[in-house]
């Protein structure tokens, strides 16, 4: 797959022997590749094992499943889910505290908080928040995916997440002032506010006569690197 490829964008992906990245498809070929996919049985999902340190013990963890899920619901968010995942680890980034939930529990928690549907990140990012807070005020259990007995938020302490939705509270309002927002500047300059000096200033101050009225997010005009996570 292309280095700008991930498994999650790719709508078609299925846990198959045959199954080709778009990049590896000649045309004069998917005839037979689709009549391959459709008789080819999947290959049967089963958890892995790994070591818990703190624990002194295995326990199973479920990568597959976990990306069949982001897959289908980045497919049922019209693709924009995995860039709101993207976007709302920036902002975790910016408010590292308090130290949970980030990396995957925070992805499992967006997951379960993006409505299906949505027609932008913007939009996504706004519910995702507003999600949290309207329907958990208290630290929730998360089943993980391929792995139900296992909580996602095991490891998250009450006093971290009521920290957590705090910092979620705030971050909601302020996306949905830049959502609603009926014109560039005051947009922008919301989610400047949210995800910082990285995201792209309003042109001309928003006050151009080219400037159309939006709560989206403006163009970007160069790429920002996430390290270490997954989505980075």
């Amino acid at each position: 797959m292309r280095d700008d490829e991930a498994i999650e964008d790719v709508n078609d992906w299925v846990l198959k022997k045959s199954w080709l990245p778009l990049d590896q498809r000649s045309f004069s070929k998917m005839a037979i590749l689709n009549e391959t996919l459709r008789t080819e049985a999947e290959w049967k999902l089963s958890p892995l094992y790994i070591p818990d340190r703190e624990a002194a013990e295995w326990k199973p963890t479920h990568p597959l499943a976990q990306l069949q899920e982001t897959r289908d619901k980045n497919k049922a968010c019209n693709t924009h889910f995995v860039n709101v995942v993207k976007a709302l680890k920036w902002w975790r980034r910016l408010n590292p505290e308090p130290k949970h939930p980030k990396s995957y529990p925070l992805e499992h928690f967006i997951w379960t908080c993006c409505p299906d549907g949505i027609t932008s990140v913007a939009e996504g990012v706004t519910k995702t928040l507003e999600a949290i807070v309207s329907d958990y005020s208290e630290k929730p259990v998360l089943p993980d995916h391929g792995v139900p007995e296992h909580d996602v938020f095991a490891r998250v302490t009450d006093e971290e997440y009521e920290d957590f939705y705090q910092l979620a509270n705030d971050a909601a309002k302020i996306a949905r002032k830049a959502l609603d927002a009926d014109n560039v500047a005051d947009s922008a300059n919301a989610w400047r506010e949210l995800f910082g000096s990285k995201f792209p200033a309003p042109p001309d101050n928003g006050n151009s006569k080219n400037s159309a009225s939006t709560g989206g997010f403006t163009p970007r005009k160069e790429s920002t690197i996430l390290g270490g996570n997954r989505f980075a």
